[in-house]
């Protein structure tokens, strides 16, 4: 079967067709294509939906803290109304980014509306993002060939603090008395995210450690993804001790670089990455996944933890650099098993033909 048209990831507003709000979509009249796939987003429509998800659905303001510690949840008649249109027989299939992502939403709908759980819950399922190699085997022997000489670390992420900047140039400074290291960072240096609540000192104090540091550490304000991909192929190690991310895209991007990544244990990470084909620093989390750093205690304790951790496992990285290279072999299997752009495209066809 052939369908006449998709709209994936996004949804053509027309005099129709508007938004009610950013991830509502609603339409009275049956729009010209055979499948809606929308990201984040419920539908209200009866054109035949699909959507993906990185945290639960409906996502309202009621919702978008459900997975933090100690959060509380108003039901209302909105959120009803909403879980209602999953029900519904246009809702064809709601897509999980992870299995994380699949338990915050079944935690949702059994405490808000428990008599629609299984109802929504049968047509939820846990598809991963595509990811394709962009490197083969022999081009990680080649990289790597001076693995014994220095050590080329990177970071990618424009929120610094929120994906744990600070504690990685705290433990690489420390470290590199000991080995050499090269530290490549491509981030502006956001602070003030809601996770480390940081401060423009906080940014001021990165960048006087970045100056005094320049004969190891390369900062880089801003890159194309095809020059943030470049450097990836040729580092050794990637870098996301994140305090809080609802998957890890750039994980994916770095595995299928052939740079293993050193991870924290958070949400969907442990499901991309683990201890043979990359390193994981467990910090504090809850039930769900989600780091503790609601209180000013919490991320303090969040913060040294994460230090510690990042420490062990770097020193482990840098003591042992043949590891770099088994893992890395690893990561590219992992890739081509688990994300495979070709398998993901069936899955999703086949949902668009109510087979899947």
């Amino acid at each position: 079967m052939i369908l006449k048209g998709i709209s994936k990831f996004g949804v053509p507003l027309t005099d129709q067709a508007k938004s009610r709000s950013n991830f509502i979509f609603k339409s009275s009249n049956q729009l010209k294509v055979d499948v809606l796939h929308t990201f984040n987003t419920v539908c209200d429509t009866k054109t035949p939906w699909v959507s993906t998800f990185e945290t639960t659905i409906p996502r309202l303001i009621q919702t978008m803290n459900y997975h933090h510690e100690n959060s509380t949840i108003q039901i209302d008649r909105q959120i009803k109304e909403t879980l209602q249109l999953l029900q519904q027989d246009s809702c064809k299939k709601l897509i999980a980014l992870s299995q994380c992502n699949w338990s915050i939403q079944e935690a949702l709908v059994k405490e808000v509306f428990p008599e629609a759980v299984n109802d929504i819950m049968n047509k939820t399922v846990v598809i991963p993002p595509p990811q394709p190699l962009l490197v083969k085997k022999r081009d990680i022997e080649l990289k790597m060939k001076d693995i014994h000489k220095e050590i080329r670390f990177i970071f990618v992420g424009r929120q610094f603090f929120r994906k744990g900047g600070r504690e990685l140039i705290h433990v690489l400074a420390k470290i590199r008395k000991h080995f050499n290291v090269k530290f490549t960072i491509v981030s502006s240096l956001t602070f003030g995210d809601y996770a480390t609540q940081t401060t423009i000192k906080d940014k001021e104090d990165m960048l006087k450690i970045i100056e005094q540091n320049d004969d190891w550490i390369t900062w880089i304000d801003a890159l194309t993804n095809e020059e943030v991909l470049a450097l990836c192929k040729k580092s050794h190690v990637g870098l996301l001790p994140t305090w809080a991310d609802t998957y890890g895209y750039s994980v994916l991007e770095m595995q299928a670089s052939g740079c293993p990544v050193l991870t924290t244990n958070i949400r969907a990470l442990p499901e991309i990455n683990n201890d043979t084909c990359g390193w994981i620093c467990p910090i504090p989390r809850n039930k769900f996944g989600e780091a503790l750093y609601s209180t000013e205690s919490s991320r303090k304790i969040l913060s040294e933890t994460l230090e510690k951790e990042l420490e062990k496992s770097i020193v482990e990285i840098c003591s042992k650099p043949e590891h770099i290279i088994e893992r890395a072999r690893n990561a590219l299997v992992k890739i081509k098993e688990e994300h495979d752009p070709l398998e993901y495209g069936r899955k999703l066809f086949d949902i668009y033909n109510g087979k899947g």
